[in-house]
């Protein structure tokens, strides 16, 4: 599901862009969720995971995000640059 880009001020005046993402988003994402993976063992992923991922499938997983009607993902950019990533998933009952 799409969502509109909000931009927030940081403590320190940095903003902070959060956004839906993008297709052309994938090769940073997959850079991103590996360095995560290497920082701590407290992360959903070990690094390996990551490692095997490919872009055409981090591709799809962002197509299908963008497609959904009940999930979203969201890319937080601070100077271009990817800074973090979450999902929401709702579940109508």
């Amino acid at each position: 599901m799409y969502f509109e880009p909000k931009t927030i001020a940081l403590k320190d005046g940095t903003e902070a862009i959060l956004r839906a993402p993008r297709i052309e988003d994938a090769p940073a994402l997959l850079k991103y969720l590996l360095a995560i993976a290497e920082e701590t063992e407290f992360t959903l992923r070990y690094p390996e995971e990551c490692a095997g991922m490919t872009l055409e499938q981090e591709k799809r997983f962002i197509q299908a995000k963008l497609d959904s009607d009940t999930d979203y993902m969201f890319i937080c950019e601070i100077n271009g640059e990817i800074a973090g990533n979450s999902a929401l998933v709702l579940n109508r009952m």
